[in-house]
């Protein structure tokens, strides 16, 4: 095996190369779509009543060119998000991009499960929280769930900290 690796030095160095730029890639274009996504945006999608909203639009040349490629993309990330379970990268976020981006049925069904897991909807609340954007909001009815799918009271912030006048220590109670 290590002969095969000395004979093949060139292309290891080359695939190492590809995946730390992959895995750099990945992590600016996922923080890209989830703080640019709009804070209602989970919602919309199930007032449209799955998807019957967006057709109807026209089926232009142009706009079957864009939906193919879009769907591209989407099998694409999804499947470099199943690959960055097992390899650097943020794989279910990297899968939620997908989703939402290719057509297939029962998209909106994944799309709200992959979203009402605790963690990812905490990382992603979180990512857009450091770019002062709004968290994304859900419906009412299942916003709390989690992994059991037991209603829990929605997620509050802790109360901000004051920086201390002196040595710039944060005070662990809000002044009064």
């Amino acid at each position: 095996m290590f002969e095969s690796l000395k004979e093949n030095q060139e292309l290891f160095y080359w695939l190492t190369a590809a995946s730390a730029v992959f895995f750099v890639v990945s992590l600016i274009v996922v923080a890209v779509v989830i703080v640019r996504l709009p804070a209602d945006h989970f919602q919309k999608q199930e007032a449209e009543g799955q998807g019957k909203g967006k057709q109807g639009k026209g089926s232009s040349a142009g706009n079957l060119a864009i939906k193919i490629g879009k769907n591209i993309v989407g099998w694409f990330l999804i499947a470099a998000g199943v690959a960055m379970l097992v390899l650097p990268g943020q794989g279910v976020l990297v899968v939620l991009i997908g989703v939402m981006l290719a057509d297939f049925p029962g998209k909106h069904r994944l799309q709200n499960w992959i979203i009402r897991r605790k963690r990812v909807l905490r990382t992603m609340n979180w990512l857009r929280r450091k770019f002062d954007r709004p968290p994304l909001e859900l419906d009412g009815a299942t916003k709390g769930q989690t992994d059991s799918g037991n209603a829990q009271p929605p997620e509050t912030l802790p109360p901000p900290h004051s920086a201390s006048p002196d040595f710039g220590v944060p005070h662990l109670v809000r002044p009064e």
